[in-house]
């Protein structure tokens, strides 16, 4: 199990926030070496491949009819989850946006 450190940005001065917010240096080749065919399969088959990944990969049987969810299942799922979990997941992208907003460069103007 790894640790976790946790870092009180409010008190942390401009230059900690910064190294803090820097995008970590892990290779992640392995990885996109692994969901590059998946990504290019979807997109040059499209359903047929999606439909085939969910069965191999998921072990789901789900039929081409099925890929598609209304509106209304949306909503009905939306109400079933609990408040807590849905303010969590705001709160989580919220601070997903903020890091990568930090990450961007700087605007430069050429003339």
């Amino acid at each position: 199990m790894s640790d976790i450190s946790f870092h009180d940005l409010s008190s942390a001065s401009a230059e900690q926030r910064a190294s803090l917010l820097k995008r970590a240096e892990a290779d992640l080749s392995v990885f996109v070496e692994k969901v590059r065919p998946i990504l290019e399969a979807v997109r040059t088959e499209g359903d047929a491949a999606l439909l085939r990944f969910v069965r191999d990969l998921d072990k789901a049987d789900v039929a081409a009819g099925n890929l598609k969810v209304s509106e209304a299942e949306f909503d009905a799922a939306f109400g079933k989850v609990d408040k807590d979990v849905i303010d969590s997941i705001r709160f989580g992208i919220a601070n997903i946006r903020h890091f990568h907003e930090e990450q961007r460069p700087e605007t430069m103007w050429l003339k």
